[in-house]
C-alpha cells in the first residue's frame, strides 16, 4: 500500500515534466548601439501580448544579450528602453509554441535635456561629531571655571560667607 502511495506521488510529480516546461517559448536576443554597434548592457526589454498585458520582462546584460521566457505562443510586441537612447516599440511577432525567436535590436543614441541643478553644500558642525576633533570643539565652547562661576563654598543662599570659608581666610592672615 505504501508503495502504491510513492508511485502515485511521482506520477503527479513528473506529469508537468512530462508536458513539457512552463515557459516553452522564449525570445532571445541582441541589442547594439545603432552607430557604432557596440553591445548596449541594462537595455529594458518588455514584451506586451495583442491583448496589452506584458507578458515579460528582461535586462540586457554586459554583452547586450537577454533572453525573456514567454508563458503563451501567439502574437507579441516587443519594446526596449535604456536612458541616453530612444526607446523602441518593434513591430508584432508571432512566437509559437515551444518555439525560441531571435532578435536582434539597434537602439539610436539620443541626448538627455535635464534641467540645471544647484548644489548647495556647507561643512558639518564639528560639535555634533563623535570624535577628538568634536570633543575640542565642544569644550571651546564651554564656558571658564573661574571668578565668573558661582560655587556653593564661595557663599550662601544668604549672601554670607560661611563659618568655614572665614576660618580660612583668618589662617592666611
Amino acid at each position: 500500500m505504501r508503495c502504491l502511495a510513492v508511485m502515485a506521488l511521482l506520477a503527479l510529480l513528473l506529469v508537468p515534466l512530462a508536458s513539457g516546461s512552463l515557459h516553452a517559448q522564449a525570445v532571445r536576443g541582441l541589442v547594439r548601439d545603432a552607430a557604432s554597434g557596440a553591445p548596449l548592457p541594462d537595455v529594458e526589454i518588455r514584451l506586451v501580448s495583442s491583448s496589452g498585458v506584458a507578458v515579460a520582462d528582461a535586462t540586457t546584460r554586459a554583452d547586450g544579450s537577454f533572453l525573456a521566457y514567454v508563458r503563451t505562443a501567439g502574437w507579441h510586441r516587443l519594446y526596449a528602453s535604456r536612458i541616453g537612447y530612444e526607446a523602441l516599440a518593434g513591430d508584432s511577432i508571432f512566437i509559437g509554441t515551444r518555439e525560441v525567436v531571435a532578435i536582434e535590436l539597434r537602439l539610436a543614441a539620443r541626448a538627455v535635456p535635464l534641467d540645471a541643478i544647484t548644489v548647495t553644500a556647507r561643512l558639518p558642525d564639528p560639535r555634533h561629531d563623535l570624535s577628538y576633533e568634536g570633543l575640542y570643539a565642544r569644550r571651546a565652547q564651554l564656558p571658564p571655571i573661574g571668578p565668573r562661576r558661582a560655587t556653593s563654598a564661595g557663599a550662601s543662599s544668604s549672601g554670607k560667607r560661611s563659618a568655614g570659608h572665614s576660618a580660612c581666610e583668618a589662617r592666611k592672615r
